[in-house]
């Protein structure tokens, strides 16, 4: 379901409306709650999308600082390897987009997760 929501993303018009843009709040409440890698990056590969299509209606919607918490929570020693494979470009795209707006200990813990992470990753 979460593939086929990132297809339907891809092909939509901007701004997405109705059952789309709906379809958001959802998909940040499966990631901070989900475990199943699968899944995660999926959802991961959404967002993506998300911020790559439509960033004024991710700040509009004050969704900023949940899609930060996904991050975290992926970055977090509570998930298999498998689940943050595509955090990376996920991360890079929100400090593209919004970091000017992040205070400096911001980025530095997020950096500093993410190297974190790096570090105790066991795939190569």
């Amino acid at each position: 379901a979460v593939q086929l929501y990132g297809v339907l993303l891809k092909r939509a018009a901007v701004p997405l409306a109705g059952l789309l843009w709906q379809g958001v709040q959802p998909l940040v409440a499966l990631v901070m709650h989900s475990e199943e890698s699968g899944l995660l990056e999926n959802a991961c590969d959404v967002m993506v999308c998300l911020v790559q299509r439509s960033p004024a209606q991710i700040i509009d919607a004050g969704l900023v600082v949940p899609m930060l918490q996904c991050v975290e929570r992926l970055l977090g020693p509570g998930l298999d390897d498998g689940a943050c494979f595509f955090v990376g470009p996920f991360l890079t795209l929100l400090l593209e987009k919004f970091g000017s707006s992040f205070p400096p200990h911001v980025v530095a813990g997020l950096l500093h997760a993410l190297v974190t992470r790096l570090a105790r990753a066991k795939l190569p």
